[in-house]
């Protein structure tokens, strides 16, 4: 926690992904809808969420929030590995998964979001495979309100339980029956409905929820990533993490052997198989999107946690048995190689997560800063304001005129460039924004040349009629282009 509000000093500009969902999660709590009134590709309970930040504070709400959906997920992370090992062995690998977990260090990524509910699923279903007890039906209801939070916030954020799911749900049959099965799901279904039923009443009466299901659910994303480019991104997010999860992943493989040629208990190669298995649906899940950031992973731990746990037992009992040592005094022999291999990464964590983003300084602040001020001291808050870049509009808390509020997604959704382009024009044209700001002449340009001929001429003769360009070299090389008569 400490680490985490490190990250929330006064003035942060918020950038990137967390940007984005602020700026939707600010319109909702304008009254506004998420896809149809500022359009993203994430689930609505992602953006309820920053709703909830915003009210909470502007600037800060988002950093507090984060902190404390970590804390409980790492907490949640300690009661899985618990499940399987020792006090002192489960601690030692819920810090391992947390002190690798080096993310940008941006606030509420959606992985952060749905890791409580990605805990809560995750240990439900291993004191199930792991110890046999069967959830209560409180525990049923509560497994049916966290599947739809992860399935509402990002659909691909359920892969690496789908395995762990699925044998848990085999073991339950074996110890209860079939029948008795029904009933425990019908729990858990009556759980998810407690969640996503409200949650689809509201986006259908504000005329969102086709929307909702198109954007973030039916493929109204085509990524275009060919076989190699997906192999390089899997094997960039697998080593993306440093260097101890490359190790635990070796030692866990050495100890999954281990236990399969020596036909260990059941409960521990269940466990083995959903963990590797659940990692193999991570990874074939993300090849085609080419998602090769370290945050993806996030959505790993629960069954990193229980992996490391299992390993680090594996560890302890090996050099017990070879360096005849006690029990604690061969997990400080674990732990100091683990402090090792982890020294030369510690530093990046700290700084990742710790360290503010670049402020800069009162006499020169970064660029981002200083277009804020501009907006805000040059517009009135009813002012809309165009922009290419994904985090003005919410720092400056200034309405886009167009739902494609930021043009980043065209890099990342090439297929898509005219459309979106051709959408953003009319809406321009339609709602006249006092000011519109790209990050460059040429970014500006690329509208004209994407969208149709006709229009590209209408378009050009709006902005030439109604616009003039404003000199801003303390912008650097952002564009400016000023409204010439607001009526």
């Amino acid at each position: 926690m400490a680490l985490t509000l490190q990250g929330m000093p006064g003035g942060v500009i918020l950038s990137s992904d967390s940007a984005i969902y602020s700026y939707v999660g600010w319109i909702v709590s304008q009254g506004g809808m998420p896809y149809t009134d500022a359009w993203d590709n994430k689930g609505p309970v992602t953006y309820l969420v920053y709703a909830l930040a915003y009210l909470i504070s502007h600037d800060h709400g988002a950093w507090l929030l984060s902190t404390v959906l970590f804390a409980f997920s790492t907490f949640l992370l300690y009661c899985i590995a618990r499940k399987i090992a020792s006090a002192w062995v489960a601690s030692l690998a819920t810090v391992l998964v947390v002190v690798c977990a080096v993310a940008e260090p941006l606030p509420l990524l959606t992985e952060y979001i749905s890791l409580p509910a990605s805990c809560w699923v995750a240990f439900l279903a291993i004191q199930l495979v792991y110890r046999r007890e069967i959830p209560s039906a409180a525990g049923s209801v509560s497994l049916g309100v966290s599947l739809a939070a992860i399935f509402l916030v990002r659909p691909n954020n359920v892969f690496p339980l789908i395995p762990l799911g699925v044998i848990a749900v085999i073991v339950f049959i074996q110890i209860r029956g079939a029948w008795r099965f029904g009933a425990f799901f019908l729990q858990v279904a009556s759980g998810a409905l407690l969640l996503a039923a409200p949650i689809a009443i509201w986006l259908w009466r504000g005329n969102s929820l086709r929307a909702c299901l198109h954007s973030a659910y039916l493929g109204a994303l085509q990524w275009n990533q060919t076989l190699s480019q997906s192999l390089a991104n899997v094997i960039r997010l697998t080593v993306g993490n440093g260097p101890l999860p490359v190790a635990m992943g070796f030692v866990y493989m050495i100890f999954a052997y281990h236990e399969i040629r020596n036909r260990g208990n059941r409960a521990a190669l269940l466990l083995i198989s959903s963990i590797i298995v659940g990692m193999i649906v991570f990874f074939i899940g993300n090849i085609p999107l080419g998602n090769n950031y370290p945050h993806y992973l996030v959505v790993c731990f629960p069954l990193w946690v229980a992996a490391y746990s299992q390993a680090l037992n594996f560890c302890q009992q090996t050099v017990s048995k070879y360096l005849s040592t006690t029990a604690k005094q061969s997990l400080v022999v674990v732990s100091v190689v683990a402090g090792v291999i982890l020294s030369s990464y510690t530093r990046g964590y700290v700084n990742s997560v710790g360290t503010n983003l670049d402020l800069g300084s009162p006499q020169n602040p970064p660029v981002d800063t200083r277009i804020r001020d501009f907006v805000d001291g040059s517009t009135l808050p009813s002012d809309l304001v165009l922009t290419d870049s994904w985090n003005i509009n919410y720092n400056a808390q200034r309405k886009s005129p167009s739902r494609y509020f930021y043009r980043a997604m065209t890099t990342w959704l090439p297929e898509t460039i005219s459309a979106i382009d051709t959408v953003v024009a009319d809406e321009v044209q339609e709602n006249k924004p006092a000011l519109i700001i790209f990050t460059s002449q040429d970014a500006f340009n690329a509208i004209a040349q994407v969208i149709d001929p006709n229009q590209s001429l209408r378009w050009q003769n709006f902005i030439s009629t109604h616009y003039h360009i404003e000199q801003r070299p303390e912008l650097g090389n952002y564009m400016v282009l000023r409204i010439n008569d607001p009526n």
